[in-house]
């Protein structure tokens, strides 16, 4: 059976609810825009270059070499770093910070991913491990690097709260 259909019938339209709506979506966009830019403004992303001096006073780990230095190159999301302790270089690498996971080192037993990225101000490094060719002994641990407002300190923050400093 077929359908009837009805002329549309005026719909009577109030302007000020209309005006209102419309008024209370660009309200909404605008606010939408400005939380947006405040989050993208929370994910700065300091410039760590440079040569870093360890600050045996201030550093609270347990392993405290000697000296240790720490050069950093950054350029956009690309950091480059090596470190040294008693003048001889103990690693090297290169890290993405752009937030997605990456394979840092495979071997035939060991399977190392590392997710780097900016929350305020500080960057964040979540790094998870399986040293199984079935993934069943598994590790994670974040640490956290942040520089002071003047730049002139830089500071890990291990996943057991303890820090390692560095200075200018």
């Amino acid at each position: 059976m077929p359908i009837a259909w009805e002329p549309k019938k005026e719909i009577p339209v109030n302007m000020s609810l209309l005006l209102f709506s419309s008024r209370r979506w660009l309200l909404q966009v605008l606010i939408a825009g400005l939380l947006t830019s405040i989050s993208v403004g929370q994910s700065v992303m300091p410039n760590l270059s440079g040569a870093w001096h360890l600050d045996l006073g201030r550093t609270t780990a347990p392993y405290q070499p000697a000296s240790a230095n720490l050069t950093i190159e950054q350029a956009g999301t690309q950091l480059r770093y090596a470190y040294f302790e008693n003048g001889i270089q103990k690693y090297r690498g290169e890290l993405i910070t752009d937030g997605r996971e990456r394979e840092r080192y495979k071997t035939k037993v060991d399977r190392v991913y590392y997710r780097a990225r900016w929350v305020k101000g500080e960057l964040v490094i979540v790094t998870r491990g399986f040293q199984d060719a079935m993934g069943i002994q598994s590790y994670s641990y974040t640490d956290r690097w942040a520089v002071t407002s003047d730049g002139n300190t830089l500071t890990h923050t291990l996943s057991n709260k303890k820090v390692v400093v560095f200075v200018r």
